[in-house]
């Protein structure tokens, strides 16, 4: 049974053109969520999911050369096609699914997902329904066979592009769906969903490059608690202690 991290990564963000390739440190962004990925107990196969665009051929020329992850190319809006299709062709059973703009994703978890995953009786373990964990830790377990499945269900539905274009919630936000889906809620001191970890912003990508910088040194492997811990001894982030007063992460240094 092979567990495979599929990174959906692309170089065409409309907020921030480019950021998987932008250096955190001095490597590229997307190379930080690999690690994070590899630092998982239980992934045995690194795969980044890229649009086979002219403008992506950077992004998959240097994943190949640099790290130990497999590329597989396709569709830049059928996201959903594009993540089947690289299950398909790294011989995949089962898919945790992330994003190319996370580089803080927890690996612990993701070993938490796996393991419910695969220790339970779900079609669907993630940490996004509802949201508590903050933004950026999002990590989604389902199998490409259930992916193959909702491949042919969602063709038609009114919805179709929204469901391609974000993979997963066809098992989890629909009221009368048939998958069996598992959330795992963060606990009260990382429960701060509207703190942004994830890059979308050059604001984001500097509280990153922050965090990566004061924490990454001393241990590869840090989690988001510790994340949290030196946000909040940071002038600026005492809101974080009070979720009286949780403001969106724009507001924030």
């Amino acid at each position: 049974m092979r567990v495979s991290a599929i990174i959906e990564a692309r170089m065409g963000s409309k907020r921030l053109p480019g950021k998987v390739m932008m250096k955190v440190g001095n490597i590229p962004l997307v190379a930080w969520v690999l690690q994070r990925c590899y630092l998982s107990n239980l992934i045995d196969t690194l795969v980044v999911a890229c649009p086979d665009t002219p403008l992506d051929r950077a992004l998959s020329e240097w994943v190949r050369g640099n790290t130990p992850a497999k590329v597989v190319t396709g569709s830049e809006n059928n996201v959903m096609g594009r993540v089947l299709k690289a299950a398909r062709k790294t011989n995949t059973d089962i898919i945790v699914e992330i994003t190319g703009d996370c580089p803080l994703v927890d690996p612990e978890i993701i070993d938490t997902c796996v393991g419910y995953y695969i220790c339970g009786d779900w079609d669907f373990v993630g940490n996004v329904r509802p949201e508590t964990w903050p933004q950026g830790m999002s990590v989604r377990v389902f199998s490409t066979d259930t992916l193959a499945k909702v491949n042919e269900e969602v063709k038609g539905d009114s919805r179709e592009a929204y469901w391609r274009e974000h993979v997963s919630p066809w098992m989890y936000e629909r009221t009368d769906t048939p998958y069996k889906c598992l959330n795992l809620t963060a606990p009260d001191d990382c429960t701060v969903p509207q703190l942004n970890l994830s890059v979308d912003t050059r604001d984001d990508l500097k509280r990153v490059r922050g965090v990566i910088e004061a924490l990454a040194t001393a241990n590869p492997g840090f989690n988001v608690k510790e994340v949290l811990q030196y946000l909040l001894a940071l002038p600026g982030y005492e809101q974080l202690a009070d979720p009286v007063i949780w403001k969106e992460s724009s507001l924030w240094p």
